[in-house]
């Protein structure tokens, strides 16, 4: 390579970044022994968010620079993709970005509202994983309205799998009102099939004692819960085959 002035390394850096040339940008910074103006970097970090990439592409261009660079995007930067990454199917991406850019957990506080419609999301769709990893990763937790909302609606559904999970997740208590609202409406269908069909009014003593069971909340006065028959064992035969 001839020899050429600081200047020109920093032009040829702006034309390598801008590009996303970056094996041959690695490469310079190696055998120049010089870096690129940390202004020509961050310059680089804005125009990738502003590109119309794809998202996986873009936190790919940033996680790289700042991997070649050693330059931390501003915050500004860091938000808009901490708040991209918030958006995708699960926390893994945002995990990543925290490792790769060097994320503090500080930023979140400044994210809060996106965070909690990703609660909202997870406890919509059942993710309870991701929000054990939401929680670890951005040092929130959600809100129990939120939380409260996902137990009405599993309740509802008869989804007790799903209850359990969140609960277990959250440690959040289920609110007893709810739940006394719960106990109602399963007892009018209990009493409401029972002249009709047995199937089906079993099937809502059923969720009335899964109910109490994962709630430990007794049902409202009135209403009696069965206890569930006890099937017995079949009688052992006198010469059994060996």
């Amino acid at each position: 390579m001839s020899k050429i002035s600081g200047q020109d390394f920093q032009d040829t850096f702006r034309e390598y970044i801008n590009e996303k040339r970056f094996a041959e940008l690695a490469k310079l910074i190696e055998t120049a022994q010089t870096k690129p103006a940390d202004f020509i970097v961050r310059m680089g970090f804005k125009n990738y968010m502003d590109e119309s990439q794809g998202k996986r592409v873009k936190l790919f261009y940033i996680m790289k620079l700042k991997e070649i660079t050693g330059v931390k995007p501003d915050k500004n930067i860091i938000k808009q993709a901490c708040e991209m990454t918030l958006k995708m199917d699960t926390p893994e991406t945002l995990e990543a970005l925290i490792k790769r850019i060097e994320i503090e957990k500080e930023v979140f506080k400044e994210l809060l509202s996106v965070i909690q419609k990703t609660y909202a999301d997870y406890v919509a769709e059942g993710k309870f994983i991701d929000i054990s990893k939401l929680m670890e990763l951005t040092d929130t937790r959600p809100e129990e309205d939120t939380i409260h909302k996902g137990y009405e609606s599993y309740l509802e559904e008869g989804k007790f799998i799903s209850f359990a999970g969140l609960k277990k997740r959250t440690g959040v208590k289920p609110n007893s009102v709810m739940i006394q609202d719960m106990y109602r409406k399963y007892y009018f269908n209990f009493v409401r099939y029972k002249k009709i069909s047995t199937e089906q009014s079993l099937d809502w003593m059923d969720r009335m004692r899964k109910l109490r069971k994962l709630s430990r909340i007794d049902p409202p006065e009135g209403i009696i819960i069965e206890e569930e028959p006890v099937q017995e064992m079949p009688a052992a035969e006198e010469n059994p085959q060996e």
